[in-house]
C-alpha cells in the first residue's frame, strides 16, 4: 500500500468513527430527553397525589410502599441528615428504576453558590446505574455529564460539557463525546471547544484525538477548521462498540 493510499484509508476510518459516535451521541440525546424531560416530570406530577408522610429510617418518605412499609414504586425520600431529595422509583427501600437526586446540601458550593447539583437518569439497587444526567460542580467551571453509569461510575458512552458562565442553557464552551472508563476519556474522543459565540476557538484545536492513557497526552487524528465540519456529518449506526 503507498503513502497516498495509506493516509486515504486512515481519513475514512477517522470519518467512519465520526460518523458512529454522532449516531451514538443522537441515539443517547434522544433517550435522555425521554428519560429527564419526559419521563421524570411525570413523575413529579404523580407525586402531588401523595399526601401522607412518614418515617423511614430517619428520613421523610412520601408515596407508595409496599407490605412490609418499605418504599416500593413511585414517590420522595428526604434525608434527614443531608436534606437531600430523591424523587422517582423505588424497589424494597432502594432507588430503583427512574429518578432524579438533587443534592441540596450544598455539594459543590464553593464554586457554584446558586447551582444545585443532582443526577436524574435510571437507577439500580441505589446506583447511579444506565443512561442519567448528572450536574457537576465540583469544578472551577460548570460541567454536566449524559450518558451511561455502571454502579455509580461514568463508564460507556457519553458526553461530558463544560461552561464558562454559570448558565448551563448558553454555549457549551468544551465538549468531549466517546467512551470513558469511571469517567476518563478511552482511546477516541472528540472534542469540541468553543467560544462564547459558539465558533470553534482559534488557539486550541477540535476534532477527533486518540487518548494515550500511559502518558496523558492525546493525537489529532481529524481537526475540524469550523464547527459545521462536526455539525453536518450524518450519522452512521455502528456495528458494535469500539
Amino acid at each position: 500500500m503507498s503513502k497516498e493510499e495509506k493516509t486515504d484509508h486512515l481519513q475514512k476510518l477517522h470519518l467512519s468513527l465520526l460518523e458512529g459516535f454522532k449516531y451514538k451521541k443522537l441515539e443517547i440525546d434522544k433517550k435522555l430527553d425521554e428519560i429527564v424531560n419526559k419521563k421524570i416530570i411525570q413523575i413529579e406530577k404523580d407525586y402531588k397525589k401523595f399526601k401522607n408522610a412518614t418515617i423511614y429510617f430517619d428520613n421523610v418518605h412520601t408515596g407508595e410502599k409496599n407490605k412490609h412499609d418499605m418504599p416500593h414504586g413511585t414517590g420522595t425520600l428526604l434525608f434527614h441528615t443531608t436534606e437531600d431529595m430523591y424523587m422517582g422509583q423505588f424497589d424494597s427501600g432502594l432507588k430503583h428504576g427512574i429518578g432524579k437526586y438533587t443534592y441540596f446540601s450544598g455539594e459543590g458550593i464553593a464554586n457554584h453558590p446558586f447551582s444545585i447539583p443532582y443526577y436524574a437518569g435510571e437507577w439500580f439497587a441505589d446506583s447511579y446505574h444506565g443512561l442519567g444526567k448528572h450536574l457537576i460542580t465540583d469544578f472551577e467551571n460548570l460541567t454536566i455529564y449524559e450518558g451511561t453509569h455502571t454502579h455509580n461510575k461514568k463508564n460507556g458512552f457519553g458526553t461530558y460539557k463544560r461552561f464558562n458562565s454559570e448558565d448551563v442553557e448558553k454555549v457549551c464552551n468544551l465538549e468531549l463525546i466517546g467512551y470513558f472508563a469511571d469517567g476518563r476519556g478511552v482511546q477516541f474522543i472528540i472534542e469540541i471547544n468553543r467560544d462564547d459565540k459558539g465558533n470553534l476557538v482559534k488557539d486550541v484545536p477540535s476534532g477527533l484525538f486518540k487518548y494515550d492513557d500511559e502518558s496523558g497526552s492525546k493525537i489529532p487524528l481529524l481537526i475540524f477548521n469550523e464547527i459545521a465540519e462536526w455539525e453536518k456529518i450524518k450519522p452512521k449506526q455502528m456495528d458494535k462498540d469500539i
